[in-house]
């Protein structure tokens, strides 16, 4: 790494600020805290990584924190003595995240982790823990059952209202050889009848028979929404706003693509409840569909980081990024950031390309898809008239 690094100088005081990963979450990471000033260092595992060309930070090269953790620790720690201050280390992915906690030991004394640490974690990414929290704090959850056997699968699945959703009770679990190849690399599947759960399961459990069995949550897409907040080390909701999915790709368990700002009390009620319960501190993306038959918002899962569509919230004035930062690096006294009221559309180009794809193949005209491409107030993963480089220069890569 040598003399790549520029340590920061002594006339900007305020600590720098490390991503690791440039796609849309760290990119706009990076944008955010530019524009108060905050050095940003970007980490990249390839040349064609998004933020390599952008102008809104510094990106080093390094290893990946799924596969290569522990030359990343290693570059971490001698990064930080090339930098003034403690820098804050935001992670953008799950893999970062178990990335972060499980070399906290090593890297807290040098850099600021914003996630929290160890149980207060644990109860967010194990998926049948979070749902157990759930219920006991009156936040409504799909019924969820934890199945480690053929035996207890066996119990459980007469049980169940049909379909359900299968998934992993760690998201990681699903990405591992020989369990990603069996459930086709998807995050959660869809199942119609209790003979095809009982099949499913039995596929799987020679690579990997801990598995979530949740049933699912009846009702459209667009009826997905997300509570995106932080809540600081004085335990109050310092930034907040609430979007819509209007669209995700693939349909069902497919990543936000059309993301709109929206006022939803009740969504905002449920998201600040669960935070409290769970005594979160940190950035979350809290996501809830609403449940068709009753109406009522049921909980998805929680990301306890920034997350793609985070971005979003910048044109509703919360910039949860510069938010995080002041709590955390600068200690500031400040009064929470609420959504001034202005409307906003967040949109990924690969998923929407996507989804028009999928549509042309079944002889589906929707313009609504496309409508608000230019409408103002519109931002986008990648694309930013002020920093074009991440999205004229790096490579498309196939939806």
């Amino acid at each position: 790494m040598g003399d790549t690094v520029r340590a920061a100088t002594s006339g900007a005081p305020r600590p720098p600020a490390v991503v690791l990963n440039t796609y849309a979450t760290g990119l706009a990471i990076a944008r955010n805290l530019s524009a108060h000033g905050i050095e940003v260092y970007g980490l990249v595992t390839g040349p064609d990584d998004p933020g390599s060309f952008s102008r809104h930070c510094r990106t080093l090269r390094a290893p990946d924190s799924q596969h290569e953790p522990a030359p990343l620790v290693s570059f971490l720690v001698d990064l930080a003595t090339r930098l003034t201050g403690r820098p804050i280390l935001f992670p953008t992915r799950d893999a970062d995240i178990r990335f972060l906690e499980r070399n906290r030991a090593a890297l807290d004394p040098l850099y600021v982790i914003p996630q929290p640490p160890g149980d207060r974690l644990d109860v967010i990414m194990n998926k049948h823990r979070l749902a157990e929290a759930a219920v006991a704090a009156g936040v409504p959850s799909p019924r969820t059952v934890r199945v480690r056997s053929g035996e207890e699968m066996r119990t459980a699945a007469p049980h169940f209202h049909y379909p359900v959703v299968a998934k992993a009770v760690y998201a990681q679990d699903w990405r591992r050889a020989g369990i990603a190849e069996a459930v086709a690399r998807r995050k959660a599947v869809k199942i119609e009848s209790l003979d095809d759960l009982v099949a499913f399961y039995g596929r799987i459990e020679p690579h990997h028979p801990d598995l979530l069995v949740q049933e699912w949550i009846e009702g459209a897409d667009d009826q997905c929404m997300i509570f995106g907040a932080y809540r600081g080390r004085d335990d109050r909701i310092l930034g907040w706003f609430v979007a819509r999915k209007k669209l995700q790709y693939p349909p069902d368990f497919g990543l936000g693509c059309i993301v709109r700002l929206e006022r939803n009390p009740e969504v905002e009620r449920l998201g600040r409840r669960l935070l409290e319960a769970l005594s979160f501190q940190g950035t979350a993306e809290v996501e809830f569909k609403r449940h068709a038959p009753s109406g009522e918002y049921r909980l998805i899962e929680v990301n306890p980081r920034h997350w793609d569509q985070h971005a979003l919230g910048m044109a509703c004035g919360v910039n949860l990024a510069w938010v995080a930062y002041r709590d955390l690096c600068l200690g500031d006294p400040m009064e929470p950031v609420a959504p001034d009221g202005a409307g906003g559309t967040w949109i990924n180009g690969s998923g929407l390309r996507g989804s028009l794809v999928e549509d042309l193949r079944h002889g589906r005209i929707r313009p609504w898809k496309v409508a608000g491409l230019f409408r103002p107030g519109t931002r986008y993963a990648i694309w930013d008239a002020g920093d074009p480089g991440p999205f004229l220069k790096r490579r498309v890569r196939p939806a």
